[in-house]
């Protein structure tokens, strides 16, 4: 178990160092599945984890839609807890959120409800545009299309 500790805080370690290097970089709005955004990005001192670091970096990014920019260690420490998007906070009822982290949030409650009814907003859009996709794939409106 140890052992597993210490290979976390090292993948964290290198997650910062990384954050640290790409300072200016907007989280929010970078695309980061383009992998020619992501080569222009400064990987120097974790090459050989960049798949590691990119998936912590995606998760980073998330929680920065959710939070904003200006909570890094809120951030980090959820991501510690394994929460890494706002569908995973959406689908935890507000009531288990609060118990899950409310020591992350300094007790603020007021804070993690709002951080939770964002998250349930953006789940909810999510839904909605993946409906959409998904509805405009159907045969009769790829025909209706053609008309």
């Amino acid at each position: 178990m140890a052992q597993k500790e210490i290979k976390k805080d090292v993948s964290f370690e290198r997650l910062n160092k990384f954050l640290r290097q790409n300072k200016k970089i907007d989280w929010q709005t970078i695309n980061l599945v383009d992998k020619k955004v992501n080569d222009t990005l400064n990987w120097k001192g974790v090459e050989d984890s960049q798949e590691d670091v990119l998936k912590k970096v995606k998760g980073y990014q998330r929680m920065v839609r959710v939070l904003g920019e200006d909570n890094p260690k809120i951030i980090k420490a959820l991501l510690k807890k394994n929460i890494h998007s706002a569908i995973q906070i959406a689908a935890m009822t507000q009531k288990h959120f609060i118990n899950e982290c409310s020591k992350i949030f300094k007790n603020d409650d007021e804070y993690i409800k709002e951080v939770h009814k964002k998250a349930v907003a953006i789940r909810s859009k999510l839904l909605v545009r993946y409906v959409e996709h998904t509805q405009n794939k159907e045969p009769h409106v790829q025909q209706v299309k053609t008309l």
